[in-house]
This record gives structure tokens, sequence and C-alpha cells, in this order.
């Protein structure tokens, strides 16, 4: 009867785990005022690119932060906003002339119009968050099966003579966890 217990359990905890999330927000970049282009300057065009590109990714971290999307999950980096965020390959703007200086070259980049790349990383930074939540949930039910577990088989094990210890015992490190989760917290 017990493994047959512990075997349910394992396989709804694989089916629970495993599940795809499916509820999705649905146009959230209509709430959300999004840049719409990215101006970098440099010696040559090249360079001029790469510091666009570098400022169209602070303005997605910047973004990010007004709405807490923590970006050390997510990994958005400047490759990404480059082949999701921006629109086409930029085009070169106007020179801008500095005293006693060559002129700088200028790049501008155009993000995309249409709120999708906004809708993609509130998906991911949601469903980083639910998976999180599902892992803390998992281990915690594992923790508790495997106690339930030892509980029984030491139980067993010693011929039912300690029970009232074991259940004692069993009592006080459960509230010492809670105790310790509770002071982490």
């Amino acid at each position: 009867m017990m493994r047959s217990i512990l075997g349910i359990s394992a396989l709804t905890i694989i089916w629970v785990f495993c599940t795809p999330l499916s509820a999705q927000p649905r146009e959230l970049a209509n709430k959300v005022k999004l840049p719409r282009e990215a101006i970098g300057a440099g010696e040559t065009s090249e360079k001029a690119r790469v510091h666009a590109v570098k400022n169209a990714h602070d303005q997605v971290v910047k973004l990010m932060m007004a709405h807490n999307i923590d970006n050390e999950n997510l990994k958005i980096d400047e490759a990404y906003v480059e082949k999701h965020v921006l629109e086409n390959d930029g085009r070169s703007g106007e020179d801008i002339q500095l005293e006693n200086q060559d002129p700088l070259k200028q790049w501008v980049y155009n993000f995309r119009t249409d709120g999708a790349w906004w809708n993609e990383i509130v998906r991911q930074d949601r469903s980083v968050e639910r998976s999180a939540l599902m892992a803390r949930i998992m281990t915690g039910l594992s923790i508790l099966l495997l106690a339930g577990f030892g509980y029984i088989r030491l139980d067993e094990y010693t011929n039912r003579r300690f029970t009232t210890f074991l259940r004692v015992t069993g009592a006080i490190l459960v509230g010492a966890a809670v105790a310790g989760w509770w002071m982490i917290r």
C-alpha cells in the first residue's frame, strides 16, 4: 500500500512539474510606453552601430526595471535586443560636428512597433517566476514525502517500540524547520 501511495505521488509530481503553463497575458504592450528609437555615435559607422545597440539594450533594461522584471533570470543581452527588439538594420544619421575633432558618425535604430517583443519578455519573466515557485513547491512536497517515508521505515525497523519518541522528534523537527523558514523570510 505504501509503495502504491508513493508511486502515485511521484507520478503526480512529475505530471505537475512537466505540464506546460498555458495561462498567459494578452496585449500588455498597449499599457506600456515603449521606446521608439536608439541612437549611437562613434568614430566609424560600425562603432556607431554598436553604440546604438548598446543604447537600445540599456533602454530595454530600464523598461524592465521600471516594471520589476529581473534581468538576471532572463538574460536579455545585446544580441537578443538586436535580433528581436530592433526593427531592421538601422540607418545612418547626420554626422555630429565637434570642435577641433573629426565629425562623429551617427546610427539610428528603430524599435519594433508591434509590441510583441515586450509581451515576450513579460511572458518569459512570468514563466521563470512560475517555474521557480513550482520548483519550491515540488521540493517541499518531496521533502515531506521523504520524511514520511523515513518515519514509517524507521518505525517498522524498531518494531514500533519508539513510535511516541519518533512522533515527538518529528514534531520538534517540523517546528524547527518552520521557525527557521520564518526567520529567513
